[in-house]
């Protein structure tokens, strides 16, 4: 397998990876129907929106890059602004 294909595909498990850790620190959101739990985990949605929000802002502020004159620097930029644009803005 390609150097290319297997950093892609370690990418693609520490995506799981760091999916299934985010979910173990937050706790579960989803509503039970039980007002004690339910409280829970309105919390837990709270915190997992506060750090969904940090995330962003972090997305946002390289996304100006996407018109910057050095090509490493401009993908960076670029990619942050397609991300941005398809699941943040709704522009395709």
């Amino acid at each position: 397998m390609s150097e290319v294909k297997e950093r892609n595909k370690n990418m693609e498990e520490a995506k799981f990876t760091l999916l299934d850790v985010v979910k173990k620190l937050t706790g579960q959101i989803g509503p039970m129907g039980d007002s004690g739990e339910d409280n829970q985990r309105l919390e837990n949605l709270k915190l997992l929106c506060q750090l969904t929000e940090c995330l962003i802002q972090e997305i946002q502020f390289v996304s100006p890059y996407a018109i910057s004159g050095e090509h490493s620097v401009k993908l960076i930029g670029e990619y942050a602004e397609k991300f941005l644009n398809e699941n943040i803005y709704g522009k395709v």
